[in-house]
């Protein structure tokens, strides 16, 4: 890759401390007992003016449906005004900020980020600026931190049908730590170095939430034709498959570009749609017979200079028009690159190509759209052309399950901003600044290796709790059990539980367990037969009265010894364990069972 590479990056790091302007949980169900549904229209920054992204979302002209589960509120529903900011989640912020070398602000304002493609209930996501100008140190240099913030996460998308979509609001207002890079990233390979240092950072707070999209990563690059934000990435290995996509995209349209401007241009004055729905009456397409099926119509037109560019094995314009179509909820597109094929004949081609007035070098199109689809279509289209071909390449695009980055919707600016009205900006204390810059003095190595010696965990499992997001959970069990059989319960036994059951558990549930058990003063055999029954089914409130968890006495198991053999021991450790297990479903210590055997052994021989 060439010098002209730019490289930044995003990383956002949800937190567990409870929701960011609420007082609701971070952990919740998917599905709500209930719905609402919205229309959003987007309103003026603070300048008056509206942004570009807001508009292009209004066009689209959507309705949104919001699941609402357990742990969301009025506020979540923008039925009632925020709370104060979240004590905890700020703290974190500003420990992070300290560890990456920022400029901590002494006054933290609140501001409304315009969002209207349904992510927020209130047509807005609110954001606070924490920091400036830090820096990490790399491999390949100093990568220097631009801002870390505070903002609000966004409701997690179920389902999108095109004009309408559907959001769960569990995930809305959980604290989100945004952290933004300057572009010194080298490359792929350097990207994902440095998503993980500052990841890392992040997670020795032990604030960091343990979910599979706990932790995601935007991209923002240039090859010199504006910039490119590439959202959606949820692994750090895809942060290289992204940049490769994009910067492959991107020499592609350069190729393009020359090739059609060789040509002579596309003179966009010349675009336009014609109806040929008569046309296909009886046609053997299946995607044209039932878009007029479903009161659609077809709609040809020319695109000048762009034949063999649309879809050939190096260029692929045609898939950029595909990608905008798609926004618009508009699926049906043909083009004559990929014709004589779905039911189109190489008549029916020759046919189309003179009704469109073709020449040699000319493509065409076939949309398949209603009308009012295709009203907007008609200049989407050849303006999103025009900009392609002038390499304006500025814009959000996401990274899509095909494993290559699709456009989303123009790059929003400055004009989406405006200061929230229902919070007071917030004067940071000397002790609160101070305790973060404290915090920040050791690197996220020595802070390991402190969590290492401090509790008397190996290094190994220091470092796998903190970089499996694990720590938060651990210091909290900690103070109800031990912390050597915490790092082995999290690490080893609960990953064994969930296999088994096919259930994942929740943080808070795990230490209400833990709260139980050290309240009954019981142990490990009585914690982990716990988490058992709660993985099927069995409630907190169950698990405090229950005598399911007590362990055997001596007295039992030997009982039971009794009723498998009498007085003869008969079988290996292993069977008789195994035994035991199936005649009771009370839990027992291994170890008690087998000092048993060899007492009675010892007993015996005499």
């Amino acid at each position: 890759m060439g010098n002209h590479l730019k490289i930044g990056l995003e990383v956002h790091v949800q937190l567990n401390t409870g929701k960011l302007f609420c007082r609701c949980p971070v952990e919740g169900k998917e599905v709500g007992s209930f719905e609402l549904h919205r229309k959003l229209r987007p309103a003026s920054g603070e300048s008056g003016a509206v942004d570009r992204a807001a508009r292009y979302e209004e066009e689209r002209d959507r309705s949104f449906t919001y699941e609402c589960p357990d742990n969301t509120c009025l506020v979540d529903y923008d039925e009632e005004p925020p709370r104060s900011i979240n004590e905890d989640a700020l703290n974190t912020a500003l420990k992070v900020a300290a560890s990456l070398g920022c400029t901590v602000l002494p006054v933290i304002e609140c501001m409304r980020k315009i969002v209207i493609d349904g992510s927020n209930t209130s047509g807005f996501q609110r954001t606070s600026l924490i920091a400036v100008n830090g820096n990490i140190e790399t491999s390949k240099g100093r990568v220097g931190i631009t801002s870390v913030c505070l903002e609000e996460d966004s409701a997690r998308k179920l389902s999108d049908s095109g004009d309408s979509v559907r959001y769960s609001l569990g995930r809305l207002g959980i604290p989100l730590i945004e952290i933004t890079t300057d572009p010194d990233v080298v490359d792929e390979d350097h990207a994902i170095e440095v998503a993980r240092k500052i990841g890392l950072t992040a997670m020795t707070t032990g604030m960091a939430r343990r979910d599979a999209d706990s932790i995601r990563q935007d991209v923002n690059m240039s090859m010199g034709h504006g910039r490119v934000e590439i959202k959606g990435i949820s692994r750090i290995s895809q942060i290289k498959e992204a940049i490769e996509s994009e910067t492959e995209r991107q020499l592609m349209l350069e190729k393009v570009s020359s090739v059609i401007n060789e040509r002579g241009g596309f003179p966009i004055e010349k675009f336009h749609f014609t109806d040929v729905s008569a046309d296909f009456e009886g046609s053997g397409s299946s995607i044209i017979s039932r878009g007029l099926k479903e009161g659609k119509h077809v709609y040809l037109s020319k695109l000048t200079n762009m034949s063999g560019v649309l879809k050939s094995s190096e260029l692929r314009l045609g898939r950029e028009i595909a990608d905008l179509t798609k926004v618009f909820a508009v699926q049906g597109i043909l083009h004559s690159d990929e014709l004589p094929g779905y039911g189109l004949t190489k008549n029916d081609v020759m046919i189309l190509s003179k009704k469109a007035d073709c020449r040699p070098l000319d493509a065409f199109m076939l949309v398949i759209a209603n009308d009012s689809k295709a009203s907007i279509l008609e200049s989407e289209i050849p303006a999103r052309i025009r900009h392609l071909l002038d390499l304006k390449l500025d814009e959000t695009r996401y990274f899509s399950d095909q494993g290559r980055t699709a456009f989303l919707r123009p790059l929003p600016g400055s004009e989406r901003m405006y200061p929230e009205t229902d919070l007071e900006p917030i004067r940071l204390s000397k002790e609160l600044i101070e305790s973060a810059m404290d915090f920040g003095k050791l690197s996220a190595e020595e802070r390991i290796k402190k969590l290492s010696i401090d509790y008397n965990i190996s290094l190994q499992d220091a470092s796998t709790l903190v970089n499996e997001a694990k720590l938060g959970l651990f210091l909290s069990l900690s103070a109800q059990l031990t912390p050597r059989y915490s790092a082995r319960l999290i690490l080893q036994r609960l990953p064994e539980i969930e296999k088994k059951s096919g259930i994942s558990l929740d943080d808070q549930t795990i230490i209400g367990v833990a709260k139980i058990i050290k309240g009954r003063s019981l142990g490990e055999i009585s914690m982990e037969a716990a988490l058992e029954l709660i993985s099927k089914g069995t409630s907190l409130e169950d698990i405090r009265i229950t005598d399911a968890i007590e362990p055997l006495s001596d007295v039992r198991l030997s009982e039971i010894l009794n009723e498998l053999s009498g007085n003869d021991v008969v079988g290996s450790p292993g069977e008789l364990i195994a035994a035991v297990k199936q005649r009771t479903s009370r839990p027992f210590d291994p170890r008690d069972l087998i000092r048993l055997i060899e007492s009675r052994k010892r007993i015996t021989q005499k």
